[in-house]
């Protein structure tokens, strides 16, 4: 799905947009990362797929395409997409880790710490 490099002691991944599907969280593994992808129109959000809350993956989760939320299917916490925000913090207050990427011609570039 894609290739990396590093860079001043950072990774960067890159991923071939026309691999991701649009409006479904996808679940991307890197080493020993795992990342959520979420691809809806021309807009991409990564972030770590794991709910902040208690570890459940947020690739299993119900995204919003509206609203442009994720909610772990788990506890139903519930997070902004664009800030990492919880909606719920009922449940969690824990913001979502989002991860620095951005387009460059047709690939995704992210950069891992």
């Amino acid at each position: 799905m894609g290739g990396s490099d590093s860079s001043g002691g950072r990774r960067i991944v890159e991923i071939d947009i026309d691999r991701l599907p649009d409006s479904q969280p996808t679940r991307f593994e890197y080493n020993d990362q795992a990342l959520l992808i979420v691809r809806i129109g021309d807009k991409i959000y990564v972030a770590d797929d794991e709910c902040p809350h208690e570890g459940c993956y947020l690739s299993d989760g119900h995204l919003d395409v509206e609203d442009r939320t994720i909610t772990c299917l788990c506890h139903w916490a519930t997070f902004k997409l664009d800030s990492g925000e919880s909606l719920t913090p009922e449940v969690t207050s824990k913001p979502l880790k989002l991860l620095k990427s951005r387009v460059e011609g047709n690939k995704l570039l992210i950069e891992l710490e």
